[in-house]
């Protein structure tokens, strides 16, 4: 259901795969499909003051935070390369090796959180999966889930931004 129609939600996918691979992660996370569905301009996610840039300091914050508890400081300006090695970097030939695919694979929660939401449109016996199933979907995965700990990190509560997403779909 979620990826046979064109339309907002291929954009979640997108947003989510750009913000991924600009962070240099190696799969799309949930954290990754809540910037996507602020991205897709999500009117409930907006309602409850999220924005791609609070959430892009928010996950700042929080890669600070993992970084300073093994003693490494975070902050932008101390992290330095030295020039040999940046231009050394630079020189190097990109090479595509045939037969990998450059698309980024989802994370076992952000199957998982896929999942819950087409339950969740089934539960509304709606025929199409929206941005608002995945924030309802989103927002009840565990404590430990990237997109939780971004949310809290927010300042947003996720049991109230599932409420109010699940509010919009009693609505429509």
């Amino acid at each position: 259901m979620f990826h046979r129609s064109p339309d907002d939600r291929a954009e979640v996918l997108a947003a989510a795969t750009a913000i991924a691979r600009r962070r240099g992660e190696t799969r799309i996370g949930t954290d990754h499909l809540l910037m996507g569905v602020v991205t897709a301009g999500n009117e409930i996610a907006r309602a409850a003051g999220l924005s791609v840039e609070r959430l892009q300091d928010a996950l700042d914050r929080l890669d600070g935070s993992a970084l300073g508890a093994f003693g490494i400081d975070a902050a932008p300006d101390a992290w330095s390369m030295p020039s040999e090695l940046a231009e050394s970097l630079q020189a190097r030939p990109r090479r595509h090796r045939p037969g990998i695919s450059r698309h980024l694979p989802l994370s076992a929660g952000a199957k998982q959180s896929l999942k819950k939401s087409v339950r969740v449109a089934l539960d509304h016996r709606h025929r199409r999966v929206t941005t608002n199933h995945l924030l309802a979907a989103l927002s009840t995965a565990g404590q430990n889930d990237p997109a939780i700990r971004l949310l809290r990190t927010s300042a947003v509560d996720p049991a109230d931004l599932e409420s109010a997403a699940r509010a919009a779909l009693n609505d429509g």
